[in-house]
């Protein structure tokens, strides 16, 4: 199992940097969080967690490629949204249920972050995992999902964290992005707008989006990007 981990690692890293067809190890993983068996992704967490791996290995360099793959197979046609809801289910369920295995660190300050999907975005599989993470770093963090455009932007005028992590899955949901942007920029001109999601693949979409302050490409840059976010933020606030 060891020597299955540590391929599954490199081999994750490689597809996230190249966009490469999953590994077998990691569309296993996907299958068994969208089997109607529970036992089964549980069955597969354990085996990872006994191997060594740590709680922050495990979001990046598993279950957020299997994340991307199950988000990909319900766009061939390969799952059912229901499915892919009840994998979503299982993921916030297996974050609920592992423990830390390192002490939370504070984070750059006490502004704290908010992290939301795109009004009508039904990929939310990722911005939970980002949540959890930041949130076992020892950030104050806040989750906005399945929410409207008017519903989600009184949430954010009432809260005083300093950054906002948006999450867009592609040009579907840019229409929504673009008027959501907008609107924060004048409800909340102090706070740092974050955008991730596999919109940054698309250079037409990006090109006519509002500015941003901050794009991050996945979790293992995510905390430096947030930081710096964050910093700038407080400093012109």
């Amino acid at each position: 199992m060891a020597k299955v981990v540590a391929e599954s690692r490199d081999t994750a890293a490689r597809q996230q940097t190249l966009g490469q067809t999953p590994s077998p190890h990691i569309s296993e993983l996907a299958s068994a969080l969208a089997d109607t068996d529970h036992s089964v992704a549980e069955a597969r967490i354990a085996e990872l967690l006994k191997a060594g791996v740590g709680v922050p290995d495990l979001c990046l360099e598993h279950l957020a490629p299997a994340a991307r793959e199950l988000g990909e197979r319900w766009e061939r046609d390969a799952l059912q949204f229901a499915d892919v809801t009840m994998a979503t289910a299982r993921i916030q369920s297996i974050l609920r249920s592992i423990p830390s295995t390192h002490k939370a660190k504070a984070g750059p300050s006490e502004g704290g972050a908010l992290f939301a999907a795109v009004p009508g975005e039904a990929h939310t599989l990722g911005v939970i995992m980002a949540a959890d993470h930041f949130r076992r770093m020892g950030w104050d963090v806040g989750l906005l999902i399945g929410m409207e455009h008017g519903e989600l932007c009184r949430r954010i005028a009432k809260d005083d964290r300093t950054v906002i992590a948006l999450s867009c899955a592609g040009r579907h949901s840019a229409p929504a992005l673009h008027m959501l942007v907008e609107e924060l920029r004048g409800l909340r001109p102090d706070i740092g707008i974050v955008l991730s999601g596999n919109v940054l693949n698309d250079k037409a979409v990006m090109q006519s989006l509002p500015r941003f302050d901050g794009v991050v490409d996945g979790l293992a840059t995510a905390e430096k990007v947030l930081n710096g976010v964050a910093e700038a933020a407080l400093v012109s606030g």
